[in-house]
């Protein structure tokens, strides 16, 4: 349900309605809301409101009619700034398809708005585009951690399958635990050095930082050579394809221990470390990575 101005001004006279008389039922409290001397009251299709409400869950019945809490404390007074509250809440919980390619970094394009939808929401005026940030802002933002996480767990997979097709043991301890410090233990035999590795999956735009962990540093210090950081570059069609194939791979390298601790080892009388830092790696304290794989490689993500 879009926040026209009709169906914000709706939803504030089915609320003053409960507000001046708890409803026992649905028609009751239409009813209610009918009575009240205005001409919107009477102009307004209050039931087909009431439905895309109960539909959406923002209303429930429970020993009488019950209103969503963030609607029903907006029923004092239909002045602008209420019918606004209102149209943030509906955004909110019916966002429109559009929401998402309308808003970005770059900020808020209101061209991509359907006309039909754009007419309905002109009432809001300049306070729109503030309006479609505020809602999609927190959506983008959850989108972007599924899309990270997405990539992070492509980059471990590949990892992991490649020290398999190598014929080593391998231990996913990102699995068990962010503490270690790093994401897969790898082992060639008995006896043999365990290599601790933290990978860094990337887009060929991102190639050029990373986030670290204060953990993950501290563990490239105290593992020494024993621990290394790998980037895995993917193509950007990793993001809406269910498989990964070995094409999908641009690049693989590595960061030694010694070079993360040189590039974060920098605590000050005037700097401090807290959770994590973006790094951006001079060229030449990458080296190459080794990472075979079957040509038939095909991983579910």
């Amino acid at each position: 349900m879009l926040p026209s101005h009709g169906n914000c001004h709706a939803i504030f006279l089915l609320g003053r309605a409960l507000r001046l008389c708890q409803s026992a039922s649905i028609s009751e409290w239409i009813k209610s809301a009918r009575a009240q001397s205005t001409f919107m009251a009477t102009a307004l299709d209050l039931s087909a409101v009431v439905t895309v409400l109960l539909d959406g869950g923002l209303i429930k019945i429970n020993e009488g009619v019950i209103l969503e809490s963030r609607l029903q404390v907006l029923s004092e007074r239909a002045d602008r700034q209420t019918l606004l509250c209102i149209a943030r809440v509906l955004l909110d919980c019916f966002p429109p398809s559009w929401i998402m390619n309308v808003v970005s970094n770059r900020g808020v394009a209101l061209e991509y708005i359907p006309s039909t939808d754009l007419d309905a929401l002109e009432w809001i005026g300049d306070d729109l585009a503030e309006l479609l940030i505020a809602v999609a802002q927190p959506k983008m933002s959850l989108r972007d951690n599924e899309l990270r996480k997405r990539l992070g767990d492509a980059g471990e997979y590949v990892l992991i399958e490649s020290k398999k097709y190598q014929g080593e043991k391998v231990i996913h301890v990102a699995k068990i635990s962010d503490s270690f410090g790093y994401d897969v233990e790898s082992c060639k035999g008995s006896g043999a050095t365990v290599e601790r590795i933290e990978i860094k999956a990337a887009l060929p735009n991102t190639a050029d930082r990373f986030y670290i962990s204060k953990n993950e540093c501290e563990k490239a210090s105290s593992y020494g050579d024993a621990w290394k950081l790998v980037q895995v570059t993917f193509d950007a069609s990793i993001l809406w394809k269910r498989n990964i194939m070995k094409k999908d791979i641009l690049d693989v390298r590595m960061l030694s221990s010694k070079a993360v601790v040189k590039l974060t080892d920098f605590d000050t009388d005037s700097f401090r470390w807290l959770d994590s830092a973006e790094i951006f790696p001079p060229l030449l304290d990458w080296s190459g990575y080794e990472l075979p794989l079957p040509e038939n490689l095909e991983i579910n993500i």
